[in-house]
């Protein structure tokens, strides 16, 4: 019987299990593609029949699909995918690129190439993957310092005397030449296989399709076409040679000896992974091997000498004088207003134009939506802007996606139009409401440092076009980077960038630069590149309500106001769920958080910052949030003191600023976020004046410019007309001098874009007056509801103190000459509390010394209890979800968080409208075993030991020895109300199904039932309902010398699964930071001291085989 739910091929053995498997040659397959960095999971599904040379894959069912037709002379490869254009929609259309002698088309496999690979032996690799036993292949390569490891699980299928090798998952961690060589994690999950003959329909193109060519840039996007290829071809030395030879041959090379064709075989592999690097341009080519890929770069600059024709892309110009970099900054870094969205990777797409774009429109419409931000739409610009131009995934240009905004009215937002999916897809922009409104956009001036800062400071981020072939840009860190190699021609840039701020440190003065290759590429997402090297670079475009949308800048008179002090240590940063919490260096300074990743990296520039205020977090009492906008840094400190430093550092910030308003007892996780921008806020403060005043003055001094510019074209144009007029009445041969050469066109074209930008000019004057009027309407709004707070609060505190004055303070507060008691009654109150006190201690230290009897005996046997069918179904149901492997049956679980060894994991439930979120956590204690675990955890007689929030405990009926009903009461935790919980406890013996020899598994049930005795939610408590499983496997590994077994040769895997809720409450009663997170590592503690314990004796007396 095959194997359910898995993708895989075939691999035929007559050898032993540990043979190099061997794939067949035809097969059909279903599975998911992985790639946790850039949050993307793609379907794909494939046909390979590597006899015909062809094969198919699609993606996102059958969104797109591409073909790998072989068969005839050097190949096709085809892509359908939904084209839209200004005429139609989503139609399907077929583009084609033919094979050559060079570079011709094969079919192409989705499972991995096995030369190299080597099986990690019996104890490494076996392993449980998907619920399967599995064994672990691995192939680890080295490609200059980085290093890269492949993994493949395979299990067995018999099939009479033959063995059939089934691939069940197939990762890899590090290095990827497509991938904007960074460092990259992902893995293919195959869920589906068949090795039957596939029917020749499958390889048929729709007759209605009549397949073409691209009609921009990107026709030689073949790693794009059919990205799969990159996923499953490891860097191999093999792979090498193969290509190489393949060369040689065809350019009949031939090398003095083997060093220079080792030295020659490097420069290939260089060059080739430059040419997938240079693969990505955002302009209209690409490369591919020739006879110069055995060259190097100094031989290379040699032949070159090709001209470049560069094309007008309808931007305006871009004008300055010197008058306008008077109040220019020396820093500026878009990040710290709010203008930048989160860094993402573009994945194995060739959309890094539309990052730009999409980055340049964002900031521009920051700046006019009065500081809020707006994630807008990347894969809106992918599906539907090839009408002008642009070939989605296969390359594209900035102002042809302007050109599209512009046409359309605007972009949609990210959150109507559905997430990045790295991959061509439907277009249905035309139904959704589009916001950023675009009348322009302006070319900044090539290679002019002056005009591209003054561009940033002014207008917001800006696209700029670099050249990222260079092999260093790959594997940048940090510090300011400078390449000599580095190109800066416009027909030398491959690579669209956004361009978010610039500064200097040590005297390097650099461009703050944003890519599109996910925050663990360079300085999280971020490189700083040296102003020595030039940019082409086209500033955002504007706004229909007009064409100048500047920042609000800092002055001398604003800095004055701000906070100077500095506060900086080391706290724990939340990263993401696969890093979790990382060390690193905060500093609060000026009203601004930056963050580094140790103190002495201070000097290559932060990796992060916020213009802030605080937010203390609502569970955890040393952690805090602090959030703007879209960004949001989860903090959290060693101590409660550490914490509440940085919370009156930060409020006194906020207070300095002006913005502590509302109320500042509140709870919520974010109530007290603020971005500076918000409309809302920002006109609260006295230096957002300033700023108003002081960019209504650049305005103005902005019209005199474009006066005195008018005057000088007003005069060249009368000379101009004079002169024509005197041609016409006949009188040049009066005049002394020829008619002045001007060119009519282009002085018409400056003067009319000259007075457009003098009445857009005056239209923003005039919006900034009515803005600043509007503002201190506002402002005097907010001083009456902070007044008339004020009084509310004032009258409240008073009511509060006139009664406490007439509150009967307790026995404990009445001792002295206020007291209101006699001294009898005094001391009987104090001596009953005293008494009560001590009764409770004595019970808890009985109930934990097993000195009064806590368990009642069993009244019936337990398959004839009312309980026993449900007990008996659920422990199956939980032992089967805990068995589960990741991802399995599309409701597997995920991983989520990472501690040590522990893994801990979730799964998306909902029942009855509620999220319940199951969670689960995996760990390894050596010197105990799963017998011991259990009943560690099953026993009333140690539950005080682990379960610290426990107040009371009472086991209200015995089912059976292994079967108890408990009545537990919890500990109240302010501000939330007590909790209690009834349910019954099952502890049982499982078979070891996957070695009968070893010792068996133990598991732990517990599951929340009704007690007519005691009934929910009567009383001062709360019912909770959970569901918790605990599964222990005894781990034994004996000595090699034959010594007796001892604690040190075993350990015990737990599985600890928990879902529950509380009424009025989503989610799980145990959330995921204070559930799994922080109950488990308080269980295995315990544990850890009972181990301790065992270890005292010198053999451990329960390891038997079956323990």
């Amino acid at each position: 019987m095959w194997l359910q739910g898995l993708v895989c091929a075939a691999a035929f053995f007559t050898a032993s299990a540990i043979d190099l498997p061997v794939w067949s040659d035809v097969y059909s397959v279903k599975g998911v593609i992985f790639i946790p960095y850039a949050e993307l999971a793609e379907p794909f599904s494939t046909w390979y029949d590597g006899p015909n040379k062809q094969s198919r894959i699609d993606y996102y069912g059958d969104m797109v699909k591409t073909y790998q037709l072989g068969k005839d002379g050097s190949g096709t490869s085809l892509k359908i995918a939904p084209v839209t254009t200004e005429e139609e929609v989503n139609i399907r259309t077929c583009l084609q690129v033919n094979g050559s002698q060079e570079q011709p088309i094969r079919p192409q496999t989705v499972l991995p190439e096995l030369k190299g690979f080597e099986y990690l032996g019996k104890l490494l690799s076996d392993e449980v993957i998907e619920g399967i036993q599995t064994q672990k292949w691995n192939l680890t390569t080295t490609v200059g310092e980085k290093e890269n490891k492949y993994f493949l699980w395979v299990t067995f299928k018999e099939d009479g005397d033959q063995k059939i090798a089934v691939p069940v998952r197939y990762e890899m961690r590090g290095f990827n030449s497509l991938l904007g060589s960074h460092y990259d994690h992902y893995f293919l999950r195959y869920d589906e296989f068949d090795i039957s003959p596939i029917d020749s329909e499958i390889f048929s193109i729709d007759t209605s399709l009549k397949c073409q060519g691209f009609s921009g840039p990107g026709d030689k996007h073949i790693y794009t076409f059919n990205p799969m290829a990159e996923f499953i071809k490891p860097e191999t030395t093999g792979h090498l040679e193969f290509e190489f030879n393949k060369f040689t041959k065809k350019h009949r090379r031939i090398y003095t000896n083997q060093n220079e064709r080792l030295l020659r075989m490097e420069i290939f592999r260089q060059n080739v992974r430059f040419i997938h690097s240079h693969n990505r341009k955002n302009v209209g080519f690409s490369l591919s091997v020739n006879h110069l890929a055995d060259k190097t770069e100094t031989e290379l600059k040699a032949l070159r000498g090709k001209t470049y024709s560069k094309e007008y892309n309808g931007g305006l110009p871009f004008p300055y004088t010197s008058e306008d970099f008077s109040n220019l900054p020396d820093q500026w870094d878009w990040r710290l207003y709010g203008a930048v969205t989160p860094v993402k990777d573009q994945s194995v797409c060739g959309s890094c134009w539309s990052f730009g774009t999409i980055g340049t429109v964002e900031g521009a419409f920051f700046l006019k939506n009065g500081g809020h931000l707006v994630r807008l739409s990347q894969q809106a610009l992918i599906d539907c802007s090839w009408g002008f131009g642009n070939n989605g995934c296969d390359g594209g240009e900035d102002f042809r996606a302007y050109q599209w905004i512009k046409k359309h009215g605007g972009i949609p937002t990210e959150e109507d139009y559905g997430p990045y999916l790295g991959q061509d897809g439907y277009c249905h922009a035309d139904k959704l409401p589009k916001v950023a409104k675009l009348s322009s956009w302006t070319n900044v001036t090539t290679n002019d440092e002056n005009a591209l800062r003054l561009a940033i400071f002014k207008h917001g981020p800006i696209s700029v076009a670099i050249d990222a072939s260079q092999r260093t840009f790959s594997f940048y860190s940090n510090g300011v980077y400078f390449e000599e190699k580095c190109h800066n021609k416009v027909d030398e840039l491959d690579h669209a960038v956004l361009a978010v701020g610039y500064g200097s440190i040590n005297g390097n003065h650099y461009w703050l630069v944003k890519n599109s290759w996910s925050n663990y590429w360079g300085n999280d997402g971020y490189v700083l590149i040296a102003v020595k090297i030039g940019a082409a670079a086209e500033k955002p475009p504007q706004s229909k309500f007009h064409e100048g949308s500047m920042a609000d800048g800092h002055s001398s008179e604003d800095s004055d106001a701000e906070n100077q002090t500095e506060f900086a240590g080391i706290l724990s940063k939340w990263t993401n769920y696969i890093h979790g919490w990382q060390d690193r260096y905060i500093v609060l300074k000026s009203g601004t958080l930056s963050y580094y990743r140790s103190e002495h990296e201070r000097g290559y520039g932060c990796r992060g910052a916020l213009s802030l205020t605080k937010a203390p977090h609502e569970f955890d009492e040393c952690r805090f949030d602090v959030a703007v906008n879209d960004c949001v840094w989860y903090l959290r400190a060693d101590s409660v003191e550490i914490k509440q430093g940085w919370l009156e550092a930060l409020e006194s910030c906020r207070v300095e600023s002006g913005y502590a308003t509302g109320s500042e007892t509140s709870l919520k996780r974010h109530d007290s976020s603020v971005s500076l921008q918000s409309n809302n806020h920002s006109t609260a403060s006295g230096s957002s004046f300033k700023k108003g005043s002081r960019t209504l003055r650049e305005k103005l001094a902005e019209i005199d410019t474009y006066r005195d510019i008018l005057s000088q074209q007003i005069d060249t144009l009368q000379k101009y007309f004079d002169s024509c007029v005197e041609l016409d009445l006949g009188k040049e041969s009066q005049s002394k001098e020829s008619p002045p050469a001007v060119d009519f066109k282009g002085e018409s074209i400056t003067f009319k874009t000259t007075t457009a930008a003098v009445i857009d000019t005056l239209s923003h004057c005039s919006e900034l007056v009515v803005q600043r009027e509007e503002s201190w309407r506002k402002r005097l709004d907010r001083e009456k509801e902070r007044r008339k707070h004020c009084e509310v609060l004032a009258q409240k505190y008073f009511e509060q103190l006139q009664k406490s004055r007439t509150v009967h303070p307790g026995p404990d507060l009445e001792e002295g000459p206020h007291s209101v008691l006699a001294d009898d009654e005094f001391y009987d109150a104090v001596e009953s509390g005293l008494d009560k006190m001590e009764e409770e201690q004595e019970l808890r230290e009985k109930l934990k010394t097993g000195q009064i009897p806590i368990t009642p005996p069993p009244t019936s046997p337990a398959i004839q209890h009312r309980l026993w069918p449900e007990v008996d179904r659920l422990v199956k149901q939980q032992v089967a979800m805990a068995r589960m492997g990741i991802g399995e049956c599309g409701t597997g679980w995920q991983l989520f968080a990472e501690d040590g060894e522990m893994k801990m994991y979730r799964r998306e439930e909902e029942v009855d409208g509620m999220v319940v979120d199951p969670l689960k956590a995996v760990h390894v204690v050596k010197g105990i075993t799963g017998h011991e675990v259990c009943d560690y955890f099953f026993n009333p007689k140690y539950r005080y030991d682990w379960e610290t929030t426990l107040e009371h405990m009472t086991v209200l009926e015995t089912i059976s020895d292994d079967t108890l009903v408990f009545l537990q009461t919890h500990k109240r935790i302010w501000p939330a109300s007590q909790r209690d919980v009834v349910f019954w406890s099952h502890m049982r013996k499982l078979p070891n199904d996957q070695d009968r020899d070893g010792p068996d598994i133990w598991t732990v049930v517990n599951n929340s039932t009704e007690s007519p005795e005691h009934p929910a939610n009567v009383g001062k408590c709360v019912r909770i309902y959970l569901t918790v499983c605990l599964l222990c496997q005894t781990r034994v590994h004996p000595p090699k010398d034959g010594a007796p077994i001892t604690r040190n040769n075993v350990s015990c895997k737990i599985t600890y699964c928990s879902v529950g809720n509380e009424p009025g409450r989503l989610g799980t009663s145990i959330s995921a930071e204070g559930g799994v997170q922080a109950r488990v590592p308080k269980i295995l503690k315990a544990l850890h001291l009972i181990r301790d314990q065992s270890n005292k004796e010198q053999t451990a007396d329960v390891l038997t085989p079956k323990s």
